[in-house]
């Protein structure tokens, strides 16, 4: 079991991201969106790339209803 979290952005809501199985990951579309660039196209590089690791994960939203969402490690945010 996950736990969600916002990690803090200066000027942004912030990200939501979770550890886990041991790997730090960030929900996607917020980080595309808070930089303002298209979803669309953003994730269909992302799928392109072969050292992206980026996976589909449910998880509940604020009503506990299941959502689900695509999700980046943390290491694809520095390459």
């Amino acid at each position: 079991m996950s736990v969600l979290t916002n990690i803090p952005v200066a000027g942004t809501p912030g990200i939501l991201g979770a550890e886990i199985e041991g790997e730090a990951i960030a929900a996607f579309r917020p980080i595309v969106e808070m930089l303002g660039l298209g979803y669309s196209s953003q994730l269909q590089k992302l799928k392109s790339k072969s050292w992206a690791c980026g996976s589909n994960k449910v998880t509940p939203d604020n009503r506990g209803r299941r959502q689900d969402k695509v999700w980046v490690a943390r290491k694809n945010h520095t390459k």
